[in-house]
Formats: C-alpha cells, structure tokens, sequence
C-alpha cells in the first residue's frame, strides 16, 4: 500500500465523522472541508484515482485498490458536506478546485471523471470475482475489490447530487428523496446530470460511453440489479440504491427508461414488499421513489416489469389503508399518492391501478377531509393523483 494510506483514511474517517458528530456544527463542517480542498486534497486524491492498477500484481493491486477506496470515502465526504452546506460560496469552492485540477491535464480530465473509471473497474473485477474468475487472488483481493465498489458507489453518488448521507439513513424522511434545494447554481446541476448519465450507461450496461475510453467500453450486461439483490453485500446494495436514487432525481426520462430496462424493477420491488415488513423505513422510502420514477417507463417488453410496478402498486395501496396519522405515516401516505399519481401515466397499470389503489386513494382523501376541516395543504396533489388515476 501506498505510504498516503494511512494518512487519507484518517482525513476521509475525520470529514466522515464530523457530518455523524452531532456535536459538530454546519460552520465546522465548511470549516474542515475547506481546510481539506486549500490543502491540495483534490489533486492528491486525482492522482491516486487517475493511476493504472496492474491487477496481475496481486500485492500492488490490493495495496493500489486500498488507496482508491480511501480516495473516494473522503471525495463522499466532501461532496456531501458542500451538497448539505447553505454556503454557495464554499460549495463553489469545492468545484473551483476540481476544475484547476481537471485543466492541468492535457486534454482535461477532472475527478469526477476518475471516479466514474474507478466504479466502472471496480464493478467489472466484482463481476469476475461472482464469475469465478479471480478465485486465485485470495481473500484480501476480493475484500479490497468488494470495498472500492462500494466505496466508489459512494463517491459517485455524492458527486450526482445524493441528498443521503452515509450511516444517516434512518434520520431521513420520505420526503427528504424528493425534496430540492429552492435555488442552486445551474453549473453544478448540469455536471450532476452530466455524471448521472455516465453512471446510468455504467449500472445499466450500455455499450457506448463517451467519458469512458474505448478498452472500458463493452457489451456486458447490466450490474445494478445484481447489486440491488445484495450479490455485491449488503453494504453495497444501501450503496447502489443511494445512487440510482441520484441517478433518479437528477437524470433525464432517458435515463429513468434505461433504469427500468436495465432489470431492477423485479428487485425493487421484492425489497418494496420486505422493507414493509421488517419497518425498514429508509429501504422502504428509497424503493417507493425510486419506483415513482422507472415505473412510468415499464412495458411488456421488460421482463417481469409490469407485474412488479403491479406488486409495488398492492403495496404502496397497503401503506394508504394502514391506521395512524402521525408524521411519519403521513409522510408514507403522501408518498404513495405521488407514486400512484405518476404510474397512472402508464397505460399498462391502469387496470392494476382503478382494481386495487382508486378505492383506497378515494376513502384516504376522504378521510383527510373529515379529520381536517381547516385547508389542507395536500389536497391539491391528492385530488390530482386521484384524477390521474381516473384517466
């Protein structure tokens, strides 16, 4: 390993500490990411990220991959602190060293795309690591691939815009994956879609990249749904979803259609199901968006799709019917209104839809008015999302 590692794994645990420390304030956060970015960290971390790994080496590339995994644990940090921060400047401070870094190379290249590469290497040597292939590489190879893939969903997830911090899942509310700043800088929501899109073609297995060079660009299937099943661990599958969440929210409809023809509809729903039963909230949450987002794109053409979104649509419906009004609950219940809202767009689902939800959706409005008498700030999207379903 690299004499840095110890070194970068001690910053990356200090940033990532400060943002779960609820002793520390927003002002220490800017403080130390700032301190981290005047001090020369995206260069450093560039180079680290930027450097060929000779996995024929098997010493070497377990020591290189260990360096890559620090890098980019730090790289969510930061991210995560400027993306959390109110304080534009220091935000902008953030991707002013990225571009001083990227225009240093000739032609440029800056970090967001190395840790594109990286997630793309690491995915495919976890792939033949599942295949079989590096079964001779021994155990400290396979930890350290199972690592940087995970460590490397993070860092891209950060940089796409995810609203999730990581080890924070469980202090976020349903609306939390939905809601967006009212106002951010039209720069940096441009280089998050443009990142989301490369990380799509990555997860999706799309055969053409152009930030990618053409030895990394292949036909090989997409990945994301092994890792959505937990294939990749468990640590990875909370990694993956915070990243196709970003993708999400931040993509274009093309990027949601290759989400749910990529395959995941079948797993996220399974996980919708589970997440509901073992009061998993995050999981729950994070499926039921992601869902609202691909599951307007389904047809009969993606296998196994339609009668997943149907599935999900039977337990979004349970969520509606389920006794309580509490903040939380409320919160769910909203959330499966908008679902609901935007599958009703999907031709394929309206007899799902008007069988099992419009019941439910009529008697939940209804019950909201008779508990409220005074406006309700939320009958507007309920009563759109029911009209939606009427279509």
């Amino acid at each position: 390993a690299p004499q840095c590692l110890g070194m970068l794994q001690t910053a990356a645990a200090l940033l990532t500490y400060s943002q779960h420390d609820a002793s520390c304030t927003a002002s220490d956060r800017m403080d130390g990411l700032l301190q981290a970015v005047d001090a020369g960290a995206i260069a450093t971390l560039s180079r680290i990220l930027f450097t060929k790994i000779d996995y024929a080496a098997q010493d070497k590339a377990v020591g290189a991959m260990k360096a890559r995994d620090a890098a980019c644990r730090m790289l969510t940090a930061m991210f995560d602190i400027a993306r959390n921060c109110d304080d534009v400047v220091c935000h902008g401070r953030l991707w002013d060293a990225v571009d001083a870094d990227a225009y240093s190379r000739n032609p440029p290249r800056s970090i967001v795309n190395a840790a594109l590469q990286v997630l793309h290497n690491a995915a495919k040597q976890g792939r033949l690591l599942l295949a079989g292939a590096r079964r001779n590489k021994g155990p400290h190879f396979s930890a350290a691939v199972m690592d940087l893939v995970e460590s490397s969903l993070y860092a891209v997830g950060s940089m796409c815009g995810s609203t999730v911090v990581p080890g924070l899942e469980s202090t976020m509310e349903s609306v939390d994956f939905v809601r967006k700043p009212p106002s951010e800088d039209p720069t940096i929501l441009q280089r998050r879609r443009d990142a989301s899109a490369v990380a799509c073609d990555i997860l999706c297995g799309a055969k053409k990249s152009s930030s990618l060079s053409s030895a990394e660009q292949d036909d090989d299937a997409a990945v994301l749904p092994t890792m959505l099943i937990g294939g990749f661990g468990e640590k990875t599958l909370m990694a993956s979803l915070r990243l196709s969440l970003a993708i999400a929210q931040n993509g274009n409809l093309a990027q949601h259609a290759k989400l749910a023809s990529s395959g995941i509809l079948v797993p996220l729903a399974d996980s919708l199901q589970t997440a509901m039963t073992a009061g998993d909230q995050f999981r729950f949450s994070a499926c039921l968006t992601l869902l609202q987002y691909v599951g307007p794109h389904v047809d009969a053409q993606h296998p196994g799709g339609v009668a997943s979104v149907q599935a999900a649509i039977r337990t979004a419906t349970s969520v509606l019917q389920v006794v309580g009004n509490d903040d939380g609950t409320q919160a769910l219940k909203e959330s499966c209104m908008a679902c609901l809202e935007a599958w009703s767009s999907n031709a394929s689902l309206w007899a799902a839809i008007s069988k099992d939800a419009l019941p439910s959706m009529v008697l939940y409005v209804k019950t909201q008015c008779d508990d409220d008498d005074d406006a309700n700030s939320n009958s507007n999207s309920n009563t759109r999302a029911i009209l939606g379903a009427l279509k």
